[in-house]
């Protein structure tokens, strides 16, 4: 059982109802995605965090600003949505391509099936689609 001062950070369970606490890093994270190769990645008010395992968390400084990302599951191409416009990492968060989004970003999401399909949500509310990677936009 979770105790009532874990409340923030990673956890892991294997069947739902007992869960083992694994790192307090991410304590002040709003968002959370899995990658392929071993890979996490977190999003807090400081930025993006990348962890192998859950327990060990790095902090990747220059990548943009972000609220949401997503991950392709096969590929595991990180995307990025922010402030900023929508950005793609090959590369774990170490480095980053602006994907030209007409504004900011509030979301943005990687078809499972295809990684070259994207959905962004604009800061004005528009929503955006990409057919070929971030490429252009409709």
């Amino acid at each position: 059982m979770v105790r009532e001062r874990d409340g923030a950070g990673v956890f892991r369970t294997a069947d739902g109802q007992d869960w083992t606490h694994l790192s307090d890093a991410t304590a002040g994270a709003s968002v959370l995605a899995a990658g392929p190769q071993p890979a996490l990645y977190a999003l807090d008010a400081q930025g993006l965090l990348v962890s192998p395992d859950g327990v060990t968390w790095t902090r990747r400084p220059d990548a943009p600003r972000g609220v949401h990302l997503d991950v392709h599951p096969d590929s595991g191409v990180l995307f990025l949505a922010g402030p900023d416009g929508a950005f793609r990492s090959t590369n774990q968060g170490r480095t980053w391509t602006s994907l030209a989004l007409p504004e900011g970003a509030r979301l943005i999401a990687v078809s499972p099936q295809n990684g070259d399909q994207l959905i962004a949500v604009g800061l004005s509310g528009a929503v955006y689609r990409s057919a070929n990677g971030g490429g252009r936009w409709q």
